[in-house]
């Protein structure tokens, strides 16, 4: 899991550093060359990109992800937190609807192999994994 873990960081570092723009560049709202190097500067955007990943490996190993870009004065940390419980809720929620459809109808199954009740599971069960779980947090 830790190799997966760290290329994962290691691709989506990478692929945002590689995006045309900046996180200086949002609304249609221009700053000056100068404002901008200021900003890179204080958020370390200005050290090569090899410095800039082991900072942010360092950070994420020690769960400080910074100060949000969207949400001036707050940090990821205590934005992450305030939709916990939300987040929480829903995964409960799915849980408790995937323990009890799910167990019921595999034990039912198990039962009656081979008939109709046994393919309907088995039908329900893949029309259930194959929904994307976008959708699924949508409805539930």
């Amino acid at each position: 899991m830790v190799p997966v873990l760290l290329f994962v960081i290691l691709i989506t570092f990478f692929l945002a550093h590689i995006a045309p723009g900046s996180p200086w560049d949002r609304d249609g709202k221009q700053l000056s060359v100068a404002t901008k190097q200021a900003l890179n500067v204080k958020y370390g955007l200005d050290q090569p990109v090899w410095n800039q990943f082991l900072i942010y490996l360092w950070n994420v190993l020690h769960f400080d992800f910074g100060v949000s870009y969207q949400h001036p004065g707050q940090s990821v940390n205590q934005l992450i937190f305030a939709s916990w419980p939300y987040t929480f809720n829903l995964g409960a929620s799915a849980f408790v609807v995937i323990l009890v459809f799910g167990v019921s109808l595999g034990l039912i199954a198990a039962l009656r192999p081979n008939s109709f009740i046994d393919y309907l599971a088995e039908g329900l069960a893949t029309i259930g994994a194959s929904v994307p779980t976008f959708l699924v947090g949508f409805v539930v």
